[in-house]
């Protein structure tokens, strides 16, 4: 059995894992990571970067489909196939990729989300003008049908 460090849960409490630090360190924002990839020569700065640089290291053909597994073995692989100081740029350039790659990935999944959404109340907003304009047409067919009868009527009269 693992220890609870290493257990797939996350430890209840401090005494679960005695490797855990005392403070948390905060993350950084998004400008804060921008700011800092600016001057870092890391070649994964984009997730436009992030695919060029995984075809390069050929862990990701052209036209491949990204998926969370995919990146997850992407970053197994870099710990565990490179060696010596390549070790450091190689794993840094993977997190990185798959960083960038992932957050793409969550954006595109918001965007669907807000799209649906709007589609949805688009949608709702059509209906409703639909059913009100067969209401319409409904009750100006009903007058039209009426006015012609009397209108006959009164010929007949006349």
């Amino acid at each position: 059995m693992l220890p609870a460090c290493q257990a797939s849960k996350p430890p209840l409490s401090r005494a679960d894992c005695p490797d855990t630090p005392l403070s948390l360190q905060q993350l950084s924002t998004r400008a804060d990571i921008n700011t800092l990839l600016i001057s870092d020569s890391s070649l994964v700065k984009s997730a436009s970067n992030a695919k060029c640089w995984l075809k390069t290291k050929g862990w990701a053909q052209p036209g491949e489909l990204y998926n969370h597994l995919k990146l997850v073995y992407v970053l197994m692989t870099a710990a565990t196939v490179t060696k010596g100081s390549h070790l450091e740029n190689n794993a840094k350039n993977a997190v990185l990729a798959v960083a960038f790659l992932m957050e793409s990935d969550i954006n595109d999944q918001k965007v669907e989300v807000i799209a649906n959404m709007v589609a949805t109340k688009v949608l709702d907003w059509v209906n409703s003008v639909v059913n009100h304009l067969a209401a319409s047409n409904k009750f100006t067919s009903a007058t039209s049908t009426a006015q012609a009868e009397t209108m006959l009527a009164l010929k007949d009269i006349l």
